[in-house]
């Protein structure tokens, strides 16, 4: 965990990242990211030790503004 809450502090302190949630009715947490390419956010969330050690599976949709 101690790993897992370092990376969180990482990718936050670098500003991409707007907002982590974990929902209580969900065993999963939410992550809000801007103003970076898919494939930049698909290295930089392989990079959270949860994913690293397949503990976690991750979904990365989209949100464009129209």
């Amino acid at each position: 965990m101690k790993g897992h809450k370092e990376w969180i502090k990482f990718v936050f302190d670098d500003g991409d990242f707007l907002l982590a949630d974990s929902l209580q009715s969900d065993p999963g947490d939410r992550i809000i990211a801007h103003t970076t390419l898919l494939a930049d956010l698909q290295c930089r969330v392989n990079d959270d030790p949860f994913v690293a050690e397949h503990a976690v599976c991750v979904e990365i949709p989209e949100i464009t503004h129209q």
